[in-house]
């Protein structure tokens, strides 16, 4: 589905930021706990900066720092006046360039008749076909001059690639942003991304799709999710593996940047000895 207005979108490097926190990461023994213990720490399913493609003034911001939006939602309005007048003068020049085209070739349908009957010159028929592929050529110059000034008004009407909170406004109402400029960081908190490493022993018992238990230590709380995805490569400073669990976060009861720990598996009952 089209986006009304667009803006350049950098997607956050994710695996930087989890990369720097390799140090909480850990997989390790506590002997208060069994025994068991690989530290967590929750990143949104998405993140993104969004930037602007054209040079104006930012005229508002739809929603503050925290608060949440859907897709599609309209995010921030940039002072569109001066591309509206531009749209103006591109349609103009394309009226202009789509009259000239016709005169042309009407102008080339006298000439090659008045050439079969022997009153026109051939040069003539041929400065006349000159003169349409020019009228042509300005014609499509002119096209695209209005297909970009559309898409420049669009792009002062900054929407949602999806659904999620605001994070960070790097700029504020009234100041003027340039081409590139970064306007806005968001992230899609709906799902919550549990990161953890475990030992490279581990690397052939965990599973895509596998169910994992996660507590996360601020709200004290347990939650489900999936292994959403397995790196590629074991680390060989710590031997360790990276992994991805996905968390369900609609109730909005977790928040990115929350740490916990992987709850060890149920221990399966021994059967009494015959």
């Amino acid at each position: 589905m089209k986006i009304p207005g667009s803006a350049r979108i950098f997607l956050l490097p994710l695996a930087a930021g989890m990369l720097s926190l390799a140090g909480a990461i850990s997989y390790g023994e506590d002997q208060d706990d069994g025994g068991f213990q690989t530290k967590i720490v929750l990143f949104p399913f998405k993140a993104a900066i969004l930037s602007s493609m054209v040079e104006t003034a930012i005229r508002t911001h739809k929603f503050k720092e925290g608060e949440k939006f859907n897709k599609d939602d309209m995010l921030v309005e940039l002072d569109d006046n001066a591309f509206k007048q531009r749209l103006i003068k591109a349609k103009s020049a394309c009226i202009e360039a789509r009259a000239g085209v016709s005169f042309a070739e009407k102008n080339i349908t006298r000439t090659k008749d008045l050439y079969k009957r022997g009153l026109q010159g051939l040069q003539d028929v041929e400065k006349n076909e000159l003169e349409l592929d020019i009228a042509n050529s300005k014609l499509m110059y002119q096209d695209a001059n209005l297909e970009l000034a559309k898409e420049d008004l669009g792009n002062c009407h900054i929407a949602a690639p999806f659904s999620g909170r605001v994070v960070k406004k790097m700029l504020q109402e009234h100041e003027f942003v340039r081409v590139g400029q970064q306007l806005l960081q968001i992230i899609d908190d709906n799902q919550l991304l549990a990161v953890m490493h475990l030992p490279s022993s581990e690397r052939n018992n965990i599973k895509i799709g596998e169910t994992l238990k996660i507590q996360v230590d601020e709200t004290k709380t347990v939650h489900s999710g999936s292994v959403y995805e397995i790196a590629g490569e074991i680390d060989a400073g710590s031997r360790t593996f990276e992994i991805k669990v996905l968390i369900d976060n609609k109730d909005c009861a977790l928040t990115a940047g929350m740490t916990g720990r992987l709850l060890p598996p149920p221990q399966k009952e021994k059967e009494p000895e015959k």
